[in-house]
């Protein structure tokens, strides 16, 4: 069975926790068997995409790739709700260009959309 997680930021410490959501409380309960509770920022939740990258870290929904191409881009990791999938919106001198669906092997997690939305522009 795939592993369900997610990534939200508290609330009272701006911090990333992750753990199973909980949307009409707008919580994440961490996974490690306890009952912590933490009240999230509603719009930074964030499923794992079930891919890791080279290095071994989590993709998540809303992180930001970058990749070794000729020409420089970032790419938004995005949950498309009618296709039941993730895709990147590339993103080349800060505007959105093309919609891509995989290809996520030479990339690498540079930041997230929350932490970082500089890093599209």
């Amino acid at each position: 069975m795939r592993e369900i997680l997610f990534r939200g930021k508290r609330v009272d410490t701006g911090e990333w926790v992750y753990g199973s959501y909980v949307s009409h409380e707008d919580i994440i309960v961490t996974p490690d068997g306890g009952y912590d509770r933490f009240e999230i920022v509603p719009g930074s939740v964030g499923q794992w995409t079930g891919l890791i990258n080279a290095v071994g870290k989590k993709i998540f929904e809303g992180d930001i790739l970058e990749g070794y191409t000729e020409n420089p881009c970032q790419w938004l990791v995005v949950w498309d709700t009618n296709r039941s999938g993730v895709f990147l919106q590339r993103f080349i001198n800060g505007k959105p260009d093309e919609e891509v669906y995989g290809m996520l092997h030479d990339l690498h997690v540079v930041g997230n959309i929350h932490d970082n939305p500089d890093l599209l522009k």
